[in-house]
């Protein structure tokens, strides 16, 4: 392993720059003096991040945005490098490189130059390390252990499904090396005083979930828990006689995020976000991101940091071979693989694997496999089976025209959320659950709810036996997850009600096993307020014990298509009825005048639970959705303050049930009518 460090001093208006090998001992090293135009710097700075910010909801860029992003960091690479570094990295055969920067330099992307052929972080495995004249308490860094001790926090505000995942992805992951780390998952509804209390326990940080940055005062920012945000100013409290963890990693939106670090005269210290607080506290490693992330990107990203270091590689080639393997899967336009940056040295270990009893295991694993193959393809050839099947998982739904969302909770109270948040949580998760039989009050059906994989429901011995929650009203089912214990269910029924006495079956199988069973519904119509698991027969002598039952839903059809729309005013060109035609060239258009209606007839009853409305320029300012059974009797199912958004999408908390459906506008935006593109009702006909 080599490694090249490329030091960067900064010395009024001129730099001093020089590189050299970490190998290296001499007595003293060359210095180039580059007086660098730090306004160009700002301005290519300032393209990079515009740039990296234009990622649509599945984390991408256009191929034009992507040229735009090599051309920046080209100009960026010319203005910070002379001639002599250039060559020198150009020549280089490093496989780590460190920049060692002055703190005044820390915004600069240099994980994003782009040499003409590679970006930094894509060529080498990068590390940051900062030279600042503010005090690290380099006395409580903790030294790696042979075991390690990792905390990982998923979740913890409770409102982010992908982050939940995402722990349960990385223990299953760190498990296949027990020997070597051992890891305490915590998610959902995590207090901040939990993290206050345990965080210096231990070896390893991880935490996936929200993270804030403040501009203006970047010691407020931090990571989001339950009750609170576990503040920067708070981290760096933590420094002390006991240390902090050697690794902290930081998957959450902008955790990386910094302002140039500069002590203040009027201060001793003053903190410039997350990454500064826990270095200042004596975090060797930190790991963070420049800006916005994609909550199912992150958790890919992670997956594969956590994959490579039970490998036994070196934290930044960990981070190197992440983006690489992204880039192979979701293309180099998903941003995924620039999002990363890492403080500390690259070429560090959390875990070191043996060399010798490595060789060990791949000849045991090698005589195993080949005995096993052979057997299996005698089995194949007696039955006449394929063991190859196609494991191509089913799509998902897209969300791309529902980037985000006006909320109305079960109040009628209406807050701004980003759509994933909604369509990617567990709407089961604490909500009322009844079963036939519990093996004792330490394993009650309120254990399958309560979003912990320690705790569980267990039947007792016989069947059937059955176990299901009441989500509170009506919703639409797209998927359920159940997450068994070793004592499953054989055969079982997947069945909805809305009364808990009319049970229909939506899924059934014969053929259950241990482990988790995920049920997809996307593809059909299913909605009810209970949901029940009901088992005909177990699949051991026990009973039925499960980990978690987990319910998600789903966006329903669009109803309104070609149905009977009428209006306060607007015809010819502008008839209501082209609201509901499927065709974004068209368009109802109203009077100049407030207030103004448009009403759909959906022709039955149908439950409701998302709204979306494509706005012409002209669009409502303020209005209301409305819902009848009579055309006369409405009913308000919410009040939208829209500030200048041409597409608003309206999810309700708990579906409404109405035939009739009307945007009731009380202010306009122009001096204009209202106009509408289209009037999309998602829902489904009731029986």
């Amino acid at each position: 392993m080599k490694t090249l460090v490329v030091e960067i001093l900064k010395d009024a208006a001129q730099w001093k720059i020089s590189t050299f090998y970490k190998s290296e001992s001499i007595g003293h090293r060359h210095y180039s003096i580059w007086k660098a135009s730090e306004s160009n710097i700002e301005v290519l700075c300032s393209d990079i991040f515009s740039i990296l910010n234009r990622v649509d909801f599945e984390g991408k860029v256009t191929a034009n945005s992507l040229g735009e992003l090599r051309k920046s960091s080209h100009l960026l690479y010319n203005q910070v490098f002379p001639q002599e570094i250039k060559e020198e990295l150009h020549k280089t055969d490093a496989s780590h490189l460190i920049f060692y920067i002055d703190e005044q330099l820390v915004r600069i992307p240099w994980e994003l130059l782009y040499d003409g052929s590679n970006y930094m972080c894509n060529r080498f495995a990068v590390g940051r390390i900062v030279l600042t004249s503010s005090k690290i308490h380099s006395e409580s860094i903790r030294s790696i252990q042979p075991k390690l001790k990792m905390l990982t926090l998923c979740d913890p505000a409770g409102d982010l499904k992908k982050a939940y995942e995402e722990g349960i992805v990385i223990r299953n992951i760190l498990d296949k090396a027990k020997e070597k780390i051992d890891v305490d998952l915590r998610t959902t509804d995590v207090e901040l005083k939990y993290a206050l209390k345990n965080l210096k326990e231990y070896d390893v940080f991880h935490f996936a979930g929200h993270a804030k940055y403040d501009k203006t005062n970047p010691a407020g920012s931090g990571l989001v828990f339950k009750d609170a945000s576990l503040t920067a100013d708070q981290i760096a409290a933590l420094s002390g006689s006991s240390s902090m963890p050697v690794l902290v990693f930081a998957n959450a939106c902008s955790s990386g995020e910094t302002e140039q670090w500069e002590i203040e005269p009027a201060q001793n210290i003053r903190i410039y976000g997350l990454a500064n607080a826990f270095l200042l506290a004596g975090v060797k490693h930190y790991i963070g991101t420049f800006w916005k992330i994609q909550d199912n990107l992150s958790m890919e990203f992670a997956r594969e940091f956590y994959t490579n270091v039970i490998k036994g590689k070196s934290v930044g080639e960990a981070l190197r071979l992440s983006r690489t393997k992204l880039i192979e899967k979701f293309g180099e336009t998903s941003l995924i693989w620039a999002s990363y940056m890492l403080y500390g040295d690259p070429e560090d270990h959390l875990i070191f694997i043996d060399k010798e009893e490595k060789k060990r295991k791949i000849v045991k694993i090698r005589i195993i496999s080949g005995i096993c193959f052979a057997f299996l393809v005698l089995i194949g050839i007696v039955t006449h089976r394929s063991f190859f099947v196609d494991s191509k998982p089913k799509s998902e739904i897209k969300f791309e025209s529902f980037k985000n969302v006006f909320y109305v909770d079960t109040s009628g109270n209406v807050t701004a959320h980003d759509v994933m948040a909604i369509f990617n949580r567990n709407i089961a998760l604490k909500k009322n659950v009844y079963s036939s039989s519990e093996e004792g009050s330490t394993y009650s059906a309120i254990n399958a709810v309560d979003g912990s994989y320690e705790s569980r429901w267990s039947s007792v011995h016989k069947d059937p036996q059955w176990i299901y929650v009441d989500l509170g009203d009506m919703c639409a089912i797209g998927q359920i997850r159940l997450a068994w214990e070793a004592a499953f269910g054989r055969y079982y029924f997947i069945q909805v009600s809305n009364d808990a006495r009319r049970w229909k079956t939506v899924w059934k199988t014969w053929h259950g096993t241990s482990g988790k069973d995920v049920i997809d519904l996307k593809d059909k119509d299913v909605v009810g307020r209970y949901v029940r698991l009901y088992g005909k027969r177990r699949g051991t002598d026990w009973g039925y014990s499960l980990w978690e039952m987990e319910i998600y839903s789903k966006i329903l059809p669009n109803v309104a298509v070609h149905k009977s729309a009428i209006a306060s005013s607007g015809d010819g060109y502008y008839a209501a009825e082209q609201a509901v035609d499927d065709d974004m060239g068209t368009r109802w258009g109203s009077q100049y005048l407030d207030p103004q209606w448009i009403s759909i007839d959906l022709g039955s009853e149908h439950s409701v639970n998302m709204i979306t409305l494509f706005w012409e320029r002209a669009y409502g300012k303020r209005y209301k959705i409305q819902h009848s059974n009579d055309k006369k009797d409405w009913v308000d199912a919410c009040v939208i303050n829209n500030e200048n958004n041409l597409l608003n999408t309206i999810y309700f908390e708990t579906p409404f049930t109405a035939r009739y459906i009307r945007l009731y506008g009380m202010e306009r935006s122009t001096k204009w009518g209202y106009s509408l593109w289209e009037f999309r009702i998602h829902g489904i006909k009731l029986p």
